[in-house]
């Protein structure tokens, strides 16, 4: 449900299979701009099972089908013109000034799932990992790459006996920007009305990112110990 909150900020039309009462209320309420594979005048187009994988975690999404279906119908496509967008870029690539040394983060879900990502010199990226062997797309056997990382520390607390949240209503924290080798802190605000989130340094000026590729991780706040610089 904390996605329609990542959809909303982002301005995008928010792409999903199914969810949870919590989502589908908060889709309402927000006037979220959706598209439900499984419920709506859409399910069914875009969406697929692969009956070669265990269900429930099988579905698809046939992306150009659903561009497709979106561009020929009412659903609106371009940004609003309205709206702060929610990243400034450099027009150069720029290397934060007096950062602390990330040639390789480690960003801890679990005990079982520490995926890290490693810094490429002459790709100026990084490179994911999982379970400790390169993190590929299998449409293509490529690695994931991204110039840019955020961590954003956020509360996680209980939304009732069988779901956890992720509280980005009216909230803020703090966090790091992480690109060229190199972690800065930052500070977070999210405002539910007009649903737009801002980062910002550490002396309040608007954060500007390189261009690329952004991989952001919304970490708890109370298990900081979890991300590693090296």
């Amino acid at each position: 449900h904390y996605y329609v909150n990542l959809a909303n900020e982002c301005d995008a039309i928010y792409v999903h299979f199914g969810g949870t009462t919590f989502a589908y209320d908060k889709i309402k309420s927000a006037n979220t701009t959706s598209v439900d594979g499984i419920m709506g005048g859409f399910a069914g187009q875009a969406f697929s099972r692969d009956q070669k994988i265990q269900a429930p975690h099988n579905v698809f999404l046939n992306y150009s089908v659903l561009l497709n279906d979106v561009f020929k119908s009412s659903l609106r496509s371009e940004w609003d013109p309205n709206r702060d967008k929610l990243f400034n870029f450099f027009e150069d690539d720029t290397t934060p000034a007096n950062g602390q040394k990330a040639d390789k983060v480690t960003i801890q879900f679990s005990q079982s799932v520490r995926p890290y990502l490693v810094y490429d010199k002459e790709t100026g990226e990084y490179i994911r990992y999982q379970f400790g062997v390169l993190h590929n797309d299998p449409n293509n056997e490529q690695p994931l790459t991204f110039k840019n990382i955020i961590v954003q520390y956020a509360k996680h607390a209980p939304k009732s006996n069988e779901y956890i949240t992720i509280e980005l209503d009216d909230a803020e924290g703090d966090g790091y920007y992480i690109t060229n080798g190199v972690a800065i802190p930052i500070v977070w605000k999210r405002n539910e009305t007009p649903n737009e989130c801002h980062y910002y340094d550490l002396e309040g000026n608007e954060l500007s990112i390189n261009v690329g590729k952004t991989y952001i991780a919304i970490y708890p706040d109370d298990y900081r110990g979890g991300v590693i610089f090296e």
